[in-house]
């Protein structure tokens, strides 16, 4: 009796590398390309000297903005995802992290040009 071929999955030279950047739980984790880690800083770095105070007056869920976000509570980009009386919830689309119960005039005015020169970051 001949052996049978064993088929095998191969990976092609078209690997991705990925950066873990949150973990909720198995079921919901956020990543980020690693080629674009250095774009995304720069730009950040970018958008926190330049930061302009400009908070929003009429706010409303799925809207980008400015918010801060981490330790270092610099200005990064977020979405809105729920309006409370004197708080919102927020997404870092770039981070893959929630704040919730953000004072509604730390949410600031964007640029659209913030929003269109580099994709959101974060990858589901």
């Amino acid at each position: 009796m001949l052996a049978k071929e064993i088929q095998v999955a191969k990976l092609t030279e078209d690997v991705t590398q990925v950066v873990l950047i949150h973990f909720v739980n198995l079921d919901e984790i956020y990543l980020q390309i690693e080629s674009r880690v250095e774009t995304l800083l720069h730009h950040e770095d970018r958008w926190n000297k330049e930061f302009q105070e400009r908070p929003l007056k009429d706010l409303i869920v799925g809207q980008i903005c400015f918010c801060r976000h981490g330790s270092d509570e610099l200005w990064n980009r977020a979405r809105i995802e729920a309006i409370k009386p004197s708080t919102v919830d927020v997404f870092f689309v770039d981070h893959g992290e929630w704040k919730y119960n953000v004072p509604r005039n730390d949410c600031h005015d964007i640029p659209s040009s913030a929003i269109k020169i580099l994709p959101f970051q974060a990858i589901k």
